[in-house]
């Protein structure tokens, strides 16, 4: 019992020392992407995933699945999250609120917050990393570009909207910068367990007007007639 203590003391000491570096880091030290963002839509469509066989298999039965049924999305379900990476392609408003040691991506779409640690901190390990729609994610900073490495991430999601499925062993590394007045993300997703090599993707965002901002997302499925009229 008493090792255990000084283990957790040792891990809240070293945590308490990343975050002291940093805030030490400062914000003068940090890019300005304040107000607003939204996907600016790209000229070419994405590459397709590199699927080893049994998962491009299951690709093709998403697909249909899609299809014969908008509802087979589990993104459709009223209240469940896109997940990441795919929250960053969603429509809507993105917001990223930058600050010394950490970032957190808030889309609009789904009512999803991102939160990104720059403190030093590492992931859990073991039985202490579980899968989340956002999954685990740890970030620092090489000059202005924010370098985001996410692992946790539930395999019940999809990666787009079109059914591209993966496994729990997904890797996503992010790099967010600014391009002249827009944001870009680089994506490049590694899935061991699906693909034959790390998936690239490109996202680009342009500000929105001042004034802009993230609204509430809300949905309400309507199951009956009776719930109908009693939603008048």
């Amino acid at each position: 019992m008493r090792t255990r203590l000084l283990a957790i003391a040792a891990a809240a000491a070293a945590a308490a020392l990343a975050g002291s570096a940093a805030m030490a880091q400062g914000w003068a030290d940090l890019p300005d992407w304040s107000g607003d963002w939204t996907v600016v839509k790209a000229k070419a469509a994405d590459p397709a995933p590199p699927y080893k066989p049994e998962w491009a298999a299951k690709a093709r039965a998403n697909a249909a699945a899609l299809k014969a049924n908008r509802s087979a999305d589990p993104f459709s379900t009223c209240g469940l999250p896109a997940g990441a990476p795919r929250m960053l392609s969603l429509p809507g408003v993105h917001e990223w609120v930058v600050r010394p040691g950490e970032v957190w991506h808030a889309v609009e779409d789904g009512n999803t917050v991102q939160r990104i640690y720059t403190d030093g901190r590492k992931h859990p390990e073991g039985d202490d990393l579980f899968a989340t729609y956002t999954g685990d994610n740890v970030g620092h900073w090489e000059g202005r570009v924010l370098v985001i490495d996410t692992v946790g991430l539930r395999p019940d999601t999809w990666l787009d909207g079109a059914g591209a499925p993966h496994s729990d062993q997904t890797h996503v590394t992010t790099r967010v910068r600014k391009v002249g007045a827009e944001l870009q993300a680089d994506i490049e997703i590694d899935d061991p367990m699906a693909f034959n090599h790390p998936w690239k993707l490109v996202r680009r965002y342009s500000r929105l007007p001042a004034g802009s901002f993230v609204h509430d997302f809300a949905c309400r499925i309507i199951r009956s007639a009776a719930d109908a009229k009693a939603a008048e």
